[in-house]
């Protein structure tokens, strides 16, 4: 189904890019089940919700319902750390030793962007996503973290290194994660849908399924009370729609978000099979129906949202389906290449009123 889904998806892609805005094409299969939504700066061109929310209840997808958007999440909050940047709150080439206070030895010289291009030498996982581990139990386990995996400046995907960026966010900004992500980086670009616990209390959540099993509502999973899991905040888990992520691409990519300067480090393409350094979600995989589409296959689900050239126009895709895997875990390989830093600016000094830790 993933491949057939991604196939589909690229295939409405090229429809999209060749016919006019009133005759697109949308023979969705009848194994669909989600939300997709194509468009362009001038507006959206195709959007459908399809199947059902919840099977055993007969509750039908509809253009409001919440779906996990996975490890989309790592390009939010690789935006907030860039946007602080921007102010000069940090800088990207801070060692990680500024703002936590035991980690290993060889990880502790590695920097901010390090975080951001899965360089750092961290692990992939740092638990299960829903074991409840808080703010203090995530930092003793990084003072102890097992750096074995991968060597320090070589790409190696880890989720824990996006929980960690997410705590930078909190020590810089004086705000919890989710809280900074709304106000700051959401409701400037007009986004009210994308969220842990903050969110319209009638918007209703798809339930995940695995192997045709219901895995439950993302809300009804063992979090903490202030929102999920240290192991998952940051790096997923984010609650969101099609439509929001459509609409979150235009703000990314078109200045609603970032400064002009920074902007590229958000929204440059990732290229099949090696970093590109770009601050975004590693893609697990790429399929395309031609090479100026890209979907992204994640096991057990499709996340996409991207901002793609056809011809004379670009084209903006996001398609969310409730078909997840119970947990945040990925498929992407580590690469022995070394990422571009020009993302990176040069190292600024912290103000002095900011807070290390």
């Amino acid at each position: 189904m993933i491949i057939s889904a991604c196939l589909m998806l690229a295939a409405l892609l090229d429809g999209a890019a060749n016919l006019p805005d009133d005759n697109l094409p949308l023979d969705l299969p009848e194994s669909f089940s989600g939300q997709i939504v194509i468009g362009h700066r001038d507006g959206i061109l195709v959007q459908a919700s399809r199947g059902l929310a919840d099977r055993a209840g007969q509750v039908p997808v509809t253009p409001e319902t919440l779906f996990d958007m996975g490890s989309l999440t790592k390009q939010i909050t690789a935006a907030g750390v860039v946007l602080l940047a921007g102010e000069g709150r940090l800088s990207l080439q801070e060692p990680l030793s500024a703002f936590f206070e035991t980690l290993p030895r060889d990880i502790a010289g590695r920097t901010v962007h390090d975080l951001l291009v899965h360089t750092a030498g961290l692990p992939q996982y740092s638990g299960g996503d829903y074991d409840p581990v808080d703010r203090s139990a995530f930092s003793a386990w990084l003072a102890t973290a097992d750096t074995s995996e991968v060597a320090p400046g070589t790409f190696h995907y880890s989720n824990p290194g996006y929980s960690m960026a997410a705590r930078i966010i909190e020590m810089r900004s004086g705000e919890d994660f989710e809280s900074f992500v709304q106000t700051r980086l959401l409701a400037p670009a007009g986004i009210g849908d994308i969220g842990y616990r903050n969110l319209p209390d009638d918007r209703v959540e798809a339930i995940g399924y695995r192997g045709g099993e219901a895995q439950g509502r993302p809300s009804e999973q063992p979090w903490l009370e202030d929102g999920p899991s240290w192991n998952l905040r940051g790096n997923g888990g984010l609650l969101t729609t099609a439509d929001a992520l459509y609409r979150w691409t235009l703000a990314l990519t078109g200045g609603g978000v970032l400064d002009e300067a920074h902007r590229p480090c958000c929204s440059r393409r990732i290229r099949s099979g090696t970093p590109s350094g770009a601050y975004h979600t590693a893609m697990a995989g790429m399929c395309s129906g031609r090479a100026r589409h890209a979907v992204s296959i994640i096991p057990g689900a499709i996340w996409f949202s991207s901002p793609m050239s056809s011809g004379s126009r670009s084209l903006i895709a996001s398609s969310l389906s409730p078909a997840m895997p119970s947990t945040n875990r990925t498929s992407a390989r580590s690469s022995a290449r070394p990422v571009p830093r020009y993302c990176a600016p040069r190292p600024v000094a912290p103000p002095a009123s900011s807070s290390a830790r």
